[in-house]
Formats: structure tokens, sequence, C-alpha cells
């Protein structure tokens, strides 16, 4: 590099200093897109500029993908595009940006070219299997919801918040889940898993669902024996489904654990009454509101 040039170059830098110096080239391009039968895919990156007076004619807007270099199309604010036709037999291509523009004035009085450049090779990939849509974002404990998408196969699972949910493959384009037993009035992050990895699909709320337990009232004598019914409306998992009993009388009630046996919607179970006494048996699982059911033991 000559003398001049070492000038001139060092004269661009300081503008850029004095103006700001901040001007950035970013991609906003997904790292995947779903696969569509024309294979063109839409690469984007937004232009920040803030070296001072910049001449807008001059601006060249470029993509480099797999060496090649093509010109980009503005679409407002800063925002570039272009439309990239992936060769069959690919699915991922590599590309950086380069944004080249001219500067009016600088210290020197006199116009000065400039280039940004991504600061790395990004690449994306089209994806084979994907999601289109989950029916709905909220509901309970049990509730079966259907997933729209491509690529589903018999092995794909969905994991809510992390635990595995019921899975029923319908086709290629249709899977249905049941909300497994989780706290509710809380959001779980909802996952579709494959042996390719897991593709995030949305947040679920899971809302309070009603327990139903018959009788609704007991009233006993001491060393009388009854059952309670406990229907959860779904079906229990594999490993059961455990109903958590306390009461605020416990030398009034005996009883065993309550779990609803894997498939079945209901359990019934034998109590006892023990001592006198009125209180309440209470009773809570995942996903449902605590249901006090009066007990009295004369």
């Amino acid at each position: 590099m000559n003398k001049a040039k070492k000038i001139l170059s060092l004269v661009v830098a300081f503008s850029a200093f004095i103006f700001g110096g901040c001007s950035s080239v970013q991609n906003t391009t997904p790292e995947s897109m779903p696969e569509n039968p024309s294979r063109t895919y839409t690469l984007s990156m937004k232009v920040d500029l803030n070296d001072g007076s910049v001449s807008y004619d001059s601006f060249k807007p470029l993509i480099v993908i797999d060496g090649a270099v093509h010109p980009m199309k503005h679409i407002g604010d800063g925002n570039y595009t272009y439309d990239y036709v992936l060769p069959r037999g690919r699915n991922s291509a590599k590309y950086y940006f380069q944004f080249e523009y001219d500067i009016n004035k600088i210290a020197s009085g006199r116009p000065a070219h400039c280039q940004l450049k991504s600061t790395e090779v990004y690449e994306f990939k089209t994806q084979s299997k994907f999601v289109v849509s989950m029916e709905t974002t909220r509901g309970n404990v049990g509730s079966k919801i259907t997933l729209l998408g491509k690529g589903f196969t018999e092995d794909d699972k969905i994991l809510v918040g992390g635990v595995e949910a019921k899975t029923d493959f319908i086709s290629d384009t249709t899977l249905n889940f049941t909300i497994p037993a989780l706290e509710s009035r809380k959001s779980y992050q909802v996952e579709l898993a494959s042996a390719d990895g897991k593709i995030k699909i949305g947040d679920f709320r899971i809302d309070d669902a009603v327990l139903a337990v018959s009788p609704n009232e007991l009233n006993l004598r001491s060393g009388d024996t009854a059952e309670l019914t406990f229907y959860i409306g779904f079906r229990a998992p594999e490993q059961g489904y455990v109903i958590d009993i306390k009461t605020n009388i416990p030398s009034s009630l005996i009883m065993d654990d309550v779990v609803v046996p894997a498939g079945k919607k209901s359990v019934t179970v034998p109590i006892k009454a023990g001592a006198r006494g009125n209180g309440f048996i209470y009773v809570n699982g995942f996903g449902f509101k605590e249901v006090a059911i009066p007990l009295t033991v004369r």
C-alpha cells in the first residue's frame, strides 16, 4: 500500500470514529426453515449505518452464497432480502453478507468508499420435519391436543415441560398428545423429540381441572366402612396417577393411598371411620383444584 492510500485509510477510520463508527450488518435469517416444493428460501440482513452523510445511490447490498455473489433487494428500513433456490440434493448452504457504500464527505473533503462484511460465515438448513400449528395453547391435564406439520414418524414423542406425554401417531402430518400430570396454573415448553433432536413448538398453559369425588360428603359412625370414588376424567399413565389425601382430623379417618391404575379413569377405595370428629378430607392431584369433602364421625 502506497503512502497516499495509507493516509486515506487513516482518514476513513478517523471519520468513522467522528461520526459514530457503529455501522453494522446483522443476519436476520433463521438457522433452519421448513422444506418447500419450490426449494426457494429467503435470506435476509439488516444494515445500520452511522457514518454521517452517506450516498444512498451508492448502496450495494450483496450476499455471497457458496462463493457466488448475488445482489439483494431493499424492502425498507435498512432490511434486505434475497430469494435463494437451493440445488436439489442439498439441505443446507453457507453464506455471508457484504454491503458497499460511499460517504459523501470525510475530513479531507473527498468522498470515501466503505465496505461492511458479516462477522462470520453463516449456514442455514432446511427441515423435513416441522410443526405448522398446535391446536390450542392451554387446557387441563389429560387434554388431548392435535399437532399439524410434516415429516412425523411413529418414533416421535412430545415433551411438555420436559415430561414425555402420551403421543399418538396419526399420519406423517398429524400427531395427538395428552397433557401429562403437571402442576396447574403454569406454562410449559412443548417440544417435538425425534432421532434428529428436539424442535421447540411453543408454550402450553395448564389450567385447573375439576377432580370429581363421590360421595361429596361423609357422615359415618365410628367403626363404619364406606367407599370413595375418585374420577380424573382421563386415562392414567403407565405408572398410574397418584391422588394426595389429607385431613384435619386424622384420628377419624383410616384409608390407604389412592392411585388411579394405569389406563383407568377412576378408582374406588374403602375407608373406615375412626374416632369421633368433624372436619374435611382434602383431595389434591397435579393439574386439579383442591376438593374438600366434609367428614363427620359420630
